[in-house]
């Protein structure tokens, strides 16, 4: 199962806050407004069916896994 791990970072750029998000196949995630489920997991990019249907390509650093 693929994985991909990202960091937070301040505004700065410094990584003085350093969180890890694992992605995986299934996880339930938000993007902005749009809400959906990842699909794959590249070695950039994550893709993401939102709810509507579409499917999109997202950096991991701009998703929200949603727990639950």
């Amino acid at each position: 199962m693929a994985m991909m791990t990202t960091s937070a970072r301040d505004d700065a750029g410094l990584e003085a806050l350093e969180v890890s998000v694992k992605f995986r196949v299934g996880d339930r995630v938000r993007e902005r407004l749009r809400v959906g489920t990842i699909t794959d997991v590249g070695t950039v990019l994550v893709q993401v069916k939102t709810d509507e249907g579409r499917l999109r390509a997202v950096c991991p650093w701009e998703l929200v896994k949603i727990h639950g």
